[in-house]
């Protein structure tokens, strides 16, 4: 089984509940409140990814030395350690606020320091790469450690207004499979000046397949030469914090697929993983009950 190292930013999230999030100019109450939860889209996916399927997963990210991250670092005992960066001062912190329909407002404070590893990994030939949502310079310094052979999953989580058009090009001219949601899709499409989805796979030959999550609608499957698949999901009642569901989907979805399960099922156990994360308070509390 390859390495699967995890790329992007770390996270302590505070995490609110609220009947609405009213915008600009107004007061939402909230109703719930949870401190310091553990997070980070990349170490969500390595602690899913270790916990669930016992892959051996790398996160490739950077904490703070205060308190809370130092415990962080300590309670990732269970994983590969060696490139997670440790910086002086405090770490990144989310503050999340969830509706009671799992619609989300986030605010990201990335720490006050440099937020770009000082090191990355030398990836062997079997090894993998899931680049999440991460610093421009990070993601430039992976992208160009890396050859077409390499196998680069690309677990968008990000505005792609935010990046300029030659680096969306460079990171979508690398990857060969993609988890994206469905506005994630659409302003690819946008970026790209591309008409359909399909598009994607006539201008960039290296793509073998792309996965659009839609919610609670399920997912969409696009290969290379085939027809469009919809995967369906089951809808959960009254989720308890949506934080992580797609950090959760990502780990089920690519370590059954390394586990030799075929797209289709994988992205049932993606799913699967997702609706169990939504039922518990933190993105990574599901996968130690």
């Amino acid at each position: 089984m390859p390495k699967v190292y995890c790329v992007g930013y770390a996270s302590l999230d505070f995490l609110a509940q609220t009947d609405h999030i009213y915008g600009t100019g107004f007061t939402t109450l909230l109703k719930e409140f949870s401190e310091g939860k553990y997070g980070g889209c990349a170490v969500n996916i390595a602690v899913g990814l270790k916990k669930l399927f016992d892959i051996e997963s790398v996160p490739v990210t950077v904490f703070g030395n205060d308190r809370e991250y130092r415990n962080y670092h300590e309670y990732l005992s269970f994983l590969d350690r060696s490139y997670i960066c440790v910086k002086e001062g405090m770490g990144p912190r989310s503050f999340i606020v969830a509706d009671k329909s799992g619609n989300q407002q986030t605010f990201y404070y990335p720490g006050n320091f440099d937020p770009n590893p000082d090191r990355m990994p030398q990836m062997k030939v079997k090894d993998i790469v899931i680049i999440t949502v991460s610093p421009r310079k990070t993601i430039e310094a992976v992208l160009s450690s890396l050859t077409q052979k390499d196998l680069v999953i690309w677990s968008a989580k990000m505005d792609f207004g935010s990046l300029s058009t030659d680096v969306v090009k460079q990171i979508v001219s690398k990857m060969r499979c993609a988890v994206l949601n469905e506005q994630e899709m659409e302003s690819l499409k946008r970026v790209l000046k591309l008409n359909v989805e399909e598009d994607l796979f006539a201008t960039f030959k290296q793509l073998e397949w792309i996965v659009v999550t839609m919610g609670g609608r399920g997912a969409r499957l696009l290969k290379k030469g085939a027809t469009t698949r919809h995967v369906l999901t089951e809808f959960v009642k009254n989720p308890k914090d949506p934080t992580g569901a797609g950090d959760g989907f990502v780990a089920g979805l690519v370590g059954s697929w390394l586990n030799g399960k075929d797209l289709e099922e994988s992205i049932k156990v993606g799913h699967s993983v997702a609706q169990k994360v939504i039922q518990f308070c933190g993105a990574q509390t599901a996968y130690f009950m």
